[in-house]
Parts: structure tokens; sequence; C-alpha cells
């Protein structure tokens, strides 16, 4: 069993669920623990789950669904219950986000390698969570850190941006490479819960198609997130904040 099959046996591998008992998974979670890079994917593809478990948690069941789910079942007259105007629009909100899980775990497994896709995941991985593999204001440490993992620490930052402070780093998959992820703090007030509100993103350029090659920063807005792309010295930066682009400008 290689890598590729390993990773496919375990991309919707559910943590703390009955796929642990399945020993086809079982087999493919002990190889990728005993294989430094496919448990750093483990561990991202776990991280991604459990956003998605929680997000699904947040999700509140309207009063009388489950009385009345059980209460139509028993007197097999489950057609009543979907012609019921309130009901209806629940059942359905449930049932698009369980046919759309599947559908978003199947895009992140094979996102595309394009500029557009990588900026994109790498957004995505700020505004939805993420965990620090390390937690430190050195950045000595941070860039050691990456090393070691091999992920590129030997990134230059902008003069402004070597001002700020840091907050701690993780490394990301993409496309069967690692970017590094290097969080900071802008200095306004943290949302409750966050360690960061500024993050640059650090990839060998070669690794994402259609990579720009401007030393320049271009600017553009994805979702919540205001981001600056730029190239230099073979790699490609990606630096997000959701401060707006008079912050981000800032640090450029």
């Amino acid at each position: 069993m290689n890598r590729d099959d390993i990773k496919k046996i375990l991309w919707l591998y559910r943590p703390g669920s009955l796929d642990a008992q399945d020993p086809e998974v079982l087999e493919a979670l002990g190889l990728a623990r005993q294989d430094p890079e496919l448990s750093r994917w483990l561990e991202t593809q776990s991280r991604k789950h459990q956003a998605v478990r929680q997000k699904m948690r947040q999700i509140p069941v309207p009063a009388g669904l489950p009385a009345s789910i059980i209460r139509e079942h028993h007197v097999q007259q489950r057609h009543d219950f979907w012609r019921q105007g309130g009901y209806l629009l629940a059942a359905a909100a449930m049932v698009a986000l369980f046919i759309g899980l599947p559908v978003w775990l199947r895009a992140q497994r094979s996102p595309g390698t394009s500029f557009a896709n990588y900026q994109t995941e790498m957004a995505a991985v700020a505004l939805r969570g993420y965990a620090m593999e390390l937690i430190t204001n050195d950045p000595v440490e941070i860039r050691r850190y990456l090393k070691q993992n091999e992920a590129p620490a030997d990134y230059i930052l902008p003069r402004a941006l070597q001002e700020a402070v840091m907050a701690g780093c993780a490394i990301e998959s993409w496309q069967g490479s690692r970017a590094a992820m290097v969080c900071f703090r802008t200095g306004r007030t943290l949302s409750t819960g966050a360690q960061s509100d500024l993050w640059l993103f650090v990839i060998d350029q070669t690794k994402v198609a259609g990579a720009p090659g401007n030393s320049l920063p271009s600017i553009a807005k994805i979702n919540m997130l205001t981001v600056a792309t730029w190239n230099q010295g073979g790699k490609l930066y990606l630096l997000g904040t959701t401060a707006g682009e008079a912050e981000l400008r800032k640090f450029l």
C-alpha cells in the first residue's frame, strides 16, 4: 500500500467514529502514523473534518421536528411531513447539508493546481480556523521549525511585516507540497478565541500552476479575506487579513 492508496482510504476518515473499525482503514491509519509526511497530512485532514462537524452541530434543530418524524413514520404518512412548509425548509436544509458534505470533501481531495485554486484554499485555511503547530513570537524558532519539517523557511519578509508581532506557524499541504503558514498580529483587537489576524503563506512558486511572476504585490478579495500575492526568489507569497485592504497595505 503506497502513499496514494493510503490517502484514498483516509480521505473520508472521521476521527472518533466507527470508521476506525474497518480493517482497511485501520491498516491505513497504522501506516500513515509511521510516515512523518502522511502523519502531518492526516492531522490536517482531521482538523478539516472536525471543523465541519462543529459547524453541523451548531445548526439548530426546529422545535418538534424529531417527534414529528417519529409520529409520521409510525402512521406511514411521511408524505404529509414533506408538505408542511416549515418542516420542508428545515428538512431540505438538512438534506442539502448531508449531500453537500461529501461534495465538499471531494473538492478537498483534488482542489486543482492553479493559482486561483491555491489562493482560495489558503484563504479558506485562514478563515475556517486552524491549529498552529508552534506557538511563539520568536522568528528564529519559527524558521527552525519550518526547516526541520521541510517547509519553506528561507522566506523574505517585507520591511513593514518584519515589525509585526509573530504568533506562531503551521504547515499546510498543497498538492503533495508543503506551504509554510506564518501567523502575525496586526495590533488590532482580536476576536474571541483568535490567536492572529494576519497570515503569510509561502510555497515554492513551481508548485502552483499559473503563479504570477510579479514582485509587486497584487491585491484581491477572497470571501472575507483581503490578500496580497507576489513572487520573490522563486517563492510565491500570499499575505491575508480580515482587517481590509488599508490595514493589509501597512505590512507590504
